[in-house]
């Protein structure tokens, strides 16, 4: 157990992801190495390898086996940054309980090391936040026989999964500060309300409608008044202004939209009498104004709210979705709707048209544009092929994606024109309304169930400790301007150090990763400067491999002084900001009263 215990270790303070799950509680695994390698180094793979390797700084490695190629590698590429998969869990548990392998698991310039196709994911987050460049992709000499396919495939998938990742990014840095507010703001109404957590199978067994707000919506919104006897009509995001204009009130609304323009878009009489369930990242002031009827739902990326309101991940149960329309999906089937049906979810322009009738929030000269600019096509439901956009494409493939996660859910699009989408049978209204005419459902279906899970007062503990967490947060922010000063005076002189007095400077260096150390393991850092800062810290995150394997004090001390000053002055410009929201929302919290409030229980 002694190499084991050794391993473990390394493992703990370096891949600490790499130990989820059962890895631990596996205990000793007995039985031969299924992935040996040879002793000797294997010269003709090294020569493969550097084919595919060629001048690139980051490489992709698939395969650990006993670390045997992956040491070589690294001796032969003394300036690359790794990152390794071993698909096989079984092996690499052998490796750990019957060899030393703590040569490669400290190896500096080892970056990431995942572990079974569950960790897979994880790792291309890894390499999405910190390399920006061309990667490498070489697999060792048991995979690159065996299962080259794989390796092909797993390059497909990580590129995939970079683009989508970058695009959530941009999305970040642009409404950065409108989550931070909406979030913060939003938890004094959360802790008096009921939680979508606690509706879980409620409704187990009806129909769901969707409606959303693309142009085919006005060829059978007339339906939904009858429809809505027999399923549970609910508005995604804005469609709701179309629907308030036929004076159709749906169950329930959904909104995840940030932007004040909601204020306009559930202003109507009849929009705020419809029950809501708000993502905590949407926009305040809708739930302000709603004194009851309301419910809330968090995503699971959502590191503001889980921080403050101390929700653990696996109580996080929607995911991150491009479109309004993925997230009134996922409630439907959390509520335990057994048919989901989609409606004006055209992901297209037919007609040139954007949005339904009565939709008149949009710039209008602004819509035109988009349209006007529209490059791709998509095949609809006739066959034919519609005008879209790039951000259409992927909020289409995310709702298929959710459709092949929710097997047990049948799906139907009667969208008329709109987009074909996967999973989904497309049938007419009128056929739609003989399947579902025999079922019935309340007009109050909501509100009775939000009354049946809501009690009298809101926890007071929960609400205290809360609370206490923003003030001592909002404390340890201002102390934080300090500690940044000193970290900026390090970094002032280091360059000039580094040519001068190299021994100083390396001291230096060593109190900059000290005093940077104790930043970013303050327990608000990551859900606060990363959600505020996404651009600037990735960009930091992806120059940090070339600072730690950089041998050169002086070079070394150059990138330090550029990239991290640079983000340090990024940190103090938004704190004040910071400061500032959670001073109101502190005010907030002293503004609630028990008395008269709900529990939000998880």
């Amino acid at each position: 157990m002694q190499d084991y215990e050794r391993n473990l270790a390394v493992i703990k303070k370096r891949f600490p992801h790499v130990l989820e799950g059962d890895f631990v509680q596996k205990g000793s695994v007995k039985g031969e190495f299924r992935l040996t390698e040879s002793l000797e180094k294997d010269h003709e793979w090294l020569a493969a390898v550097k084919g595919a390797v060629g001048t690139l700084k980051s490489v992709f490695v698939y395969g650990f086996g006993q670390g045997l190629g992956l040491s070589d590698l690294l001796e032969l590429y003394p300036d690359r940054i790794f990152f390794v998969y071993e698909p096989d869990e079984e092996s690499f548990i052998n490796a750990t309980h019957h060899m030393d392998i703590t040569f490669v698991l400290e190896h500096p310039n080892i970056y990431a090391i995942s572990i079974g196709n569950k960790q897979l994911n994880k790792l291309f987050s890894i390499m999405s936040t910190h390399i920006h460049d061309e990667m490498a992709f070489v697999a060792s000499r048991y995979y690159l026989e065996n299962q080259i396919d794989v390796l092909h495939s797993t390059k497909t998938n990580y590129l995939e999964y970079k683009k989508i990742f970058e695009s959530n990014q941009n999305v970040r840095n642009l409404f950065r500060h409108d989550w931070i507010r909406n979030s913060l703001f939003q938890i004094p109404t959360m802790l008096k309300i009921p939680s979508l957590n606690q509706l879980i199978g409620k409704l187990k067994g009806t129909t769901a409608i969707i409606v959303s707000s693309g142009p085919s919506l006005e060829k059978d919104i007339q339906w939904l008044e009858k429809l809505r006897e027999h399923a549970i009509i609910i508005s995604a995001g804005s469609s709701i202004q179309a629907l308030v204009k036929k004076g159709i009130q749906p169950h329930l609304a959904v909104i995840m939209d940030g932007g004040e323009v909601n204020s306009k878009i559930f202003s109507s009489e009849l929009a705020k009498q419809t029950p809501t369930l708000f993502t905590s990242s949407a926009y305040y002031g809708v739930s302000d104004f709603k004194e009851e009827g309301l419910c809330y739902g968090v995503m699971n990326n959502d590191e503001v709210t889980s921080y403050f309101m101390d929700i653990k991940k696996d109580d996080m149960i929607l995911r991150p979705n491009p479109t309004v329309a993925g997230t009134a999906i996922q409630a439907a089937a959390w509520l335990g709707c057994t048919r989901i049906i989609m409606m004006g979810q055209d992901l297209s322009f037919p007609g040139e048209q954007f949005y339904a009738e009565g939709i008149n929030h949009g710039d209008r000269s602004y819509i035109d544009k988009v349209i006007r600019q529209a490059e791709h096509t998509v095949v609809n439901v006739n066959g034919e092929h519609n005008r879209t956009t790039a951000g259409f494409l992927q909020m289409k493939d995310r709702i298929e994606n959710l459709i092949t996660v929710l097997p047990k859910i049948e799906f139907i699009n009667l969208t008329h024109n709109g987009a074909h989408i996967e999973g989904s049978a497309w049938k007419p209204v009128e056929d739609v309304f003989e399947i579902v005419k025999k079922e019935q459902v309340d007009n109050s279906v909501i509100v009775n169930l939000l009354d049946q899970v809501k009690t009298s007062i809101v926890n007071p503990v929960q609400m205290e400790r809360v609370k206490a967490k923003m003030i001592r947060t909002k404390e340890e922010i201002s102390e934080l301007l300090i500690e940044i000063d000193q970290i900026l005076k390090l970094i002032k002189k280091i360059r000039e150090l580094s040519r001068t007095k190299p021994k100083k400077c390396q001291n230096s260096l060593e109190m900059i990763e000290q005093k940077w150390g104790g930043v970013v393991n303050k327990d608000w850092f990551n859900p606060l400067y990363e959600t505020l800062l996404p651009a600037e810290i990735s960009r930091f995150d992806r120059e940090l491999p070339s600072i730690i394997t950089e041998k050169s004090i002086i070079r070394k001390s150059d990138l330090i002084a550029e990239h991290l000053g640079e983000l340090l002055h990024q940190i103090l410009g938004q704190t004040s900001f910071l400061t500032e929201v959670l001073s109101e929302s502190i005010e907030r919290m002293e503004g609630l009263q028990p008395e008269r409030s709900f529990n939000a229980r998880l």
